[in-house]
């Protein structure tokens, strides 16, 4: 006998909840037609029966369950996304910065500068070459003889390579006594053993003129020397400072920060001038090296 439906907070139901297998047609869609003329009435009280009380049966609370579930997850993830867009949209807090140290008292700024020699290692050398012709060939085939008795002379005194840039040619003279020019150079290293044979082989070339003789510092040695001028330079810093701090009254002394400029490390340049007993590599100037410091202090 049939039974009547209790209404549904979401569809009032317009006629009586089928029993039995017509109940489970209604709410299983795969149990095949549930009567003439009741297809649209079977949808409306399937979806009845999912969200109410119509019909206590197996079907329907396995139905039941299964639309609560999809609402969970449904949920479940509208959270989850809703989250995830509110993290992507809230800004990154920009990393904090130090401040800059603060001084109760007087700041004082100090710029420091020490200098020093490191001991010669090796010099480093610079030399051009040129050719000369009435034509371009003639000019090139000239600088390649020269070239190559200057690299057999250097070959043997110099430490690694020669460096040969490629050659340029150019016109010299009026039109009517013009001659071509091909001109390279060459560079490269030598130990203080062969300090003096190289400048001998060097002046005693035609067409190779000495561009200048640089002394260049061990690395190590050059290192040591710019850690003995940092300690000098801090420690002077400190001196001055604490002189200052005297003067005004103060009787602490802090030092607050350091900034040092790019050091400058050099090879000494030489003058090339003949003499007669040669030329002795401890008589070469020393490589020097500068360093600067700005100092800021507080006293107080």
């Amino acid at each position: 006998m049939p039974v009547i439906c209790r209404k549904s907070p979401f569809w009032s139901c317009p006629c009586r909840c089928p029993t039995g297998s017509m109940a489970a047609g209604l709410l299983n869609p795969e149990a095949g037609p549930v009567g003439s003329g009741h297809s649209l009435g079977a949808r409306r009280h399937r979806w009845v029966a999912l969200h109410s009380s119509c019909g206590a049966t197996a079907d329907l609370a396995r139905y039941r369950g299964m639309a609560v579930q999809q609402r969970t997850i449904g949920g479940l993830s509208l959270i989850l996304g809703t989250a995830l867009t509110a993290a992507l949209l809230v800004p990154t807090p920009a990393p904090a910065r130090a401040e800059a140290a603060v001084c109760s008292g007087t700041r004082l700024q100090l710029a420091i500068q020490e200098q020093g020699n490191s001991p010669v290692d090796r010099f480093r050398f610079s030399l051009a070459v040129s050719g000369e012709g009435v034509d371009e060939e003639t000019a090139l085939k000239q600088l390649n003889t020269r070239l190559d008795r200057l690299r057999r002379e250097l070959n043997p005194l110099v430490l690694g390579r020669l460096v040969v840039p490629a050659p340029h040619t150019h016109r010299r003279g009026r039109s009517s006594e013009q001659r071509f020019m091909a001109n390279t150079g060459v560079s490269g290293e030598v130990s203080r053993v062969n300090y003096n044979r190289l400048i001998q082989a060097m002046g005693a070339m035609p067409g190779v003129r000495q561009q200048g003789m640089r002394s260049v510092a061990d690395s190590e040695a050059d290192l040591r020397l710019q850690q003995r001028l940092l300690a000098a330079a801090l420690k002077r810093g400190e001196a001055e400072a604490r002189a200052t701090a005297r003067v005004i009254g103060a009787s602490q002394v802090t030092l607050q920060s350091i900034r040092r400029d790019s050091d400058l490390s050099r090879p000494r340049p030489m003058r090339m001038e003949a003499r007669s007993r040669g030329f002795d590599p401890e008589e070469a100037p020393k490589p020097q090296t500068t360093l600067r410091l700005n100092l800021d202090y507080c006293l107080s």
